[in-house]
């Protein structure tokens, strides 16, 4: 049955149907023993039941779990207790944290006071966090089948990514997982000059607001970058979010027209979707940390809603193109020899898709999830990248002379090229370590008391054959059979960006007075002295689905043009 809101449907399939039967059934029951009692006492006793049966369900659900782990010889996870109905204090701690603090805030404690596994049971339902390498290799790996996303995740993601790959399992997840692999053969994720198009629009950009003397948000010019790829290379049409002036990209705070510029941000038609994609995410994100009683947070409304018709919107006429463009082909017979064979090179991921099925919903979804993987996690990653070298011109000038001594100061790098470059590597896969979006790529125990600094040569010495012994300890994409398809084509996207970038300029610096107040690092935290890097950051990182700065990342950087 449908409801008007998340929070309605969840309140009436666990409480109203339940209360309704029983009381149908009491009532019968009454009617045919000729017993008569108040109409409140009908009620309560309709009532009353759910919560008790619920509890009741919940305490066998432990014994059983107990009873299974004593036959197989093991000890269930610790639980973390902070002595409140369903731990909701350690829920509003972690809560806190998240909106406030750096990532592991919340969390790294426990792995001192119980170890490096631990039970949350966030409103009784268990949550397990593990920082071993050998547990998580189960999960992923070698157990697989045995650890789906689950219907809980499912749920909390699928009002955003609808039943796309990220967001189920079993047939369907295996289903998008065949279509898409194809896509990213080796002479796709190879071929350079589709991203290097984009990329030299945003250096314009760049070079046109360094030229007025003012930091830029360089996540916003990533995530604009990676948008017109990815929709490119999926849909064969292009978001075209960098064909704007310089005036329309985002302000820093200290720009005089800061506070009028972003109302006017927020209303460009080139910033509309990417804003949109941007607040379903963080409904997505918050719906999947607030655990199964999520609906309960939208009763008045759906959050995501809103936000996912701006998307679609954007996304559908493209779709319905495309399925359109294939119900012709089908009709000449093009289509039925098109889907045994593989993907044609004038073929975009959407067209193969829509040879595929027909059905509008699963080709949209599945768009979506991938345009979300080839936006957010390679503009992450290079945000963090060049912030990593704001911070450390000695990584930057050794990196430089890498890119001037296999490409030269102004070639597109083949991919080639970029198989060479061993400390561009090296400079990729430290970043992805140094903001790891999990405890495991951060934990002293796995990377040493040096863990929380950013260390390139870690991946070059002979410190990378303990990483190379023990690949579950670091999985930027994930392991096993759901391991990141677009691997290498995220590796040569990413090292496109740096090699293009640092051709183009020859100095980067972060300016915190561009950031908003609230977005700055607390004063606190250069108290902190504690695990990670919380002690000595100079910006907010976030963890949504994706990790990103809060209230953007402002660098200034040196043009070569002006050397």
């Amino acid at each position: 049955m449908a409801f008007t809101t998340p929070g309605i449907d969840f309140i009436a399939q666990k409480a109203l149907f339940p209360a309704l039967l029983n009381y149908g059934v009491l009532y019968l029951s009454l009617y045919l023993s000729r017993l008569s009692i108040p109409q409140w006492g009908l009620i309560l006793a309709a009532v009353l039941p759910i919560p008790g049966c619920t509890f009741v369900g919940m305490a066998y659900r432990k014994w059983r779990h107990q009873q299974q782990a004593e036959k197989l010889g093991a000890r269930l996870a610790p639980v973390i207790d902070s002595r409140s109905i369903g731990n909701y204090k350690f829920l509003i701690k972690l809560n806190e944290a998240w909106k406030r603090g750096y990532p592991g805030d919340g969390l790294w404690g426990y792995t001192e006071e119980v170890g490096t596994i631990f039970n949350c049971n966030v409103v009784f339902e268990d949550s397990i966090y593990t920082l071993e390498p050998e547990h998580v290799k189960r999960v992923l790996a070698t157990d697989f089948d045995n650890f789906p996303k689950g219907e809980r995740h499912i749920e909390a993601l699928s009002g955003f990514l609808g039943s796309g790959v990220f967001s189920s399992d079993g047939d369907m997840w295996r289903f998008h997982r065949t279509m898409a692999r194809p896509f990213f053969s080796r002479n796709r994720v190879t071929d350079l000059e589709l991203f290097d198009r984009h990329i030299q629009s945003a250096i314009s950009l760049m070079r046109q607001r360094m030229s007025a003397g003012y930091a830029i948000d360089f996540q916003d010019l990533m995530q604009r970058i990676t948008v017109d790829s990815a929709s490119e290379f999926l849909f064969g049409t292009s978001v075209d979010s960098l064909h704007i002036t310089v005036e329309n990209l985002p302000q820093p705070y200290d720009h005089p027209d800061y506070h009028s510029s972003v109302e006017a941000f927020s209303l460009h038609p080139s910033n509309r979707i990417s804003e949109a994609f941007l607040r379903a995410q963080m409904v997505a994100a918050q719906r999947d940390k607030a655990g199964w009683v999520w609906p309960l947070l939208e009763i008045f409304g759906d959050r995501a809603k809103k936000e996912m018709k701006l998307v679609n919107e954007f996304i559908d006429p493209i779709v319905e193109t495309a399925v359109r463009r294939n119900a012709e082909k089908v009709k000449s017979n093009v289509g039925e020899q098109a889907k045994k064979k593989d993907i044609r090179d004038d073929e975009s991921f959407l067209d193969h898709l829509a040879s595929q099925t027909s059905d509008k919903t699963i080709v949209r979804d599945q768009a979506l999830n991938l345009l979300l993987a080839g936006r957010d996690t390679i503009a992450a990653t290079s945000t963090f990248l060049f912030y990593s070298l704001s911070q450390h011109p000695e990584v930057s000038t050794r990196l430089r002379q890498e890119v001037i001594d296999k490409v030269g100061p102004a070639k597109r790098p083949t991919y080639e090229d970029i198989k060479g470059m061993k400390y561009l590597r090296a400079v990729i896969n430290g970043t992805q370590v140094f903001y790891g979006a999990i405890m495991l790529h951060t934990s002293e125990d796995l990377w040493g008391p040096d863990a929380k600094e950013f260390d390139p040569d870690r991946w070059i010495d002979d410190r990378k054959q303990r990483y190379i012994d023990n690949p579950f300890m670091f999985m930027p994409f994930n392991a096993g059979p759901r391991i990141c398809l677009g691997q290498q084509l995220a590796y040569n996207e990413l090292s496109l960006i740096v090699v293009r970038f640092i051709q183009a300029f020859s100095s980067f610096a972060l300016d915190e007075a561009a950031l908003p107040p609230e977005a700055r690092v607390p004063t606190e935290w250069s108290h902190f002295n504690g695990h990670g890097r919380k002690g000595k950051e100079r910006f907010r990182p976030k963890v949504l689905l994706t990790m990103s700065s809060e209230g953007g990342m402002w660098l200034k950087a040196k043009s070569i043009e002006d050397n």
